[in-house]
């Protein structure tokens, strides 16, 4: 053990500390100059950082699809196509995951006329055009009226027309049509593509020639059963012919081959409820019953997939709130998640007709009407949503201001709302009669 004093250190010289100095300004200098004179200004500048590859971005991007991030995914896909421009496999990617995730007008706005592009596209690239237009179809809005014409998805000829309005039902059709031949030209330079098979046979479905919608979804399964949308594409087919039990299989082959996608857990949730609603339309009370657990189940599989999506919470509040039963419990729990639901996105429109539905049943119209309000402001409502949401609020207010005002006010505020249920049915392409009694019946309460 040391107990003395430290070691005492020698000193440096003077003329020793300048001469290191001066020799490590000498280095410095002739390395400035081996490495391009000038451009090395400063020894402790930042080093440059490379700038990422289009194919970084795209592994990126293929890496949080499988993750079931596809927010996080069309971001870098979005990046990996801004670099490669070219890239028509970033931009098929990106597209088809905007139109997932509800973004389908901003896709056509954004990326249209490149899908649509001949010289540059390929079969991908007009197989997801058909896509994000069929999608799309159903929440058109005269707002993007200008994209339909580049798109040649509305003809100029019709728009200047002198009886030309523009027609919601009317666009819809327009544009599911065209989505058929997006996806025909899709084959045509592809015959083997099973996504163009699986999106024709959506827009044929659409437009209910559903022998030629199952043929394509067969096709496409038999081409690639291994992705999501070839099963989904069936499962919607089937679905849209009220087949539930089948669609359940093909929604859960297509959940199978990629697990963390939620919008498929709600599509195979829908279908169980439908199932459990036609048991109750037959009497069968408790044989709905586990259809409605299931559907619930497959909903909940979505929020825990992706928290901060309202669709999930809004599907579990429609469930409770709507097929399963009268009991003022379940309708509370049914306003809790649909709260929850637009906690998450306070401008998710079916979320705020569904709560507006639930209200209006519990005769408490003072909540309803800002609820249903709201949802046809923000404009995202299918025909049959709006035309109800129309008559329910035509009778909230009959109803309110016929207590507060008298008989005389009772018709104020409930005419123009039952008037305009009745505008909508004229525009369907078939006869919604459940939907023109009610309408009928308003319209007749305020004569």
């Amino acid at each position: 053990m040391y107990v003395g004093s430290r070691k005492v250190k020698r000193r440096d010289s003077p003329w020793r500390v300048l001469a290191l100095v001066v020799l490590i300004i000498g280095g410095l200098y002739v390395v400035r100059e081996q490495i391009g004179g000038t451009d090395w200004t400063r020894p402790f500048d930042p080093i440059p950082t490379p700038t990422r590859s289009a194919e970084s971005y795209f592994d990126e991007g293929e890496a949080l699809y499988d993750e079931g991030l596809l927010d996080e995914a069309i971001s870098a896909y979005a990046n990996a196509f801004r670099i490669d421009p070219l890239d028509n496999v970033a931009l098929f990617r990106l597209v088809r995951l905007m139109v997932f995730r509800g973004r389908a007008g901003e896709a056509l706005e954004q990326y249209g006329t490149r899908l649509l592009d001949e010289e540059l596209g390929d079969a991908r690239t007009f197989a997801v055009l058909g896509m994000a237009l069929d999608w799309h179809a159903v929440f058109n809005s005269e707002d993007l009226l200008p994209v339909y014409l580049e798109l040649g998805a509305v003809e100029e000829e019709e728009v200047e027309a002198e009886d030309w309005l523009y027609s919601r039902e009317k666009v819809m059709r327009m544009l599911t049509r065209a989505s058929q031949k997006a996806c025909e030209q899709a084959l045509r330079l592809d015959a083997d593509l099973p996504e163009g098979y699986a999106y024709v046979a959506e827009a044929l479905a659409d437009r209910e020639r559903f022998e030629e919608a199952e043929a394509a979804a067969q096709t496409a399964v038999s081409l690639n059963p291994n992705i999501p949308d070839t099963q989904r594409a069936l499962g919607y087919v089937l679905e849209s012919q009220g087949e539930y039990e089948l669609a359940v299989d093909a929604y859960q082959a297509a959940a199978q081959s990629h697990p963390k996608l939620s919008f498929l857990h709600i599509a195979l949730g829908k279908n169980y409820r439908a199932i459990g609603y036609r048991l109750n339309l037959m009497g069968l009370w408790d044989d709905s019953g586990p259809y409605f657990e299931q559907a619930v189940a497959a909903f909940e599989e979505a929020i825990r997939l992706d928290p901060r999506n309202p669709l999930g919470y809004d599907e579990i509040g429609w469930t409770y709130g709507h097929y399963m039963g009268e009991d003022r419990e379940l309708k509370q729990r049914a306003v809790d998640y649909l709260e929850d639901a637009l906690n998450r996105d306070p401008e998710y429109a079916p979320a705020h007709r569904h709560l507006g539905q639930v209200y209006y049943n519990l005769q408490n119209y003072e909540e309803c009407i800002p609820a249903l309000e709201r949802g046809l402001q923000l404009g995202d409502l299918t025909p049959s949503d709006a035309i109800l949401s129309r008559i329910m609020l035509g009778w909230s207010y009959y109803r309110l201001d016929g207590d507060s005002q008298g008989e005389e006010a009772q018709c104020t505020r409930a005419l123009p709302q039952f008037k305009a249920a009745w505008d909508i049915l004229e525009e369907l392409p078939r006869r919604e009669l459940g939907l023109e009694q009610m309408a009928a019946q308003g319209l007749e309460a305020c004569e």
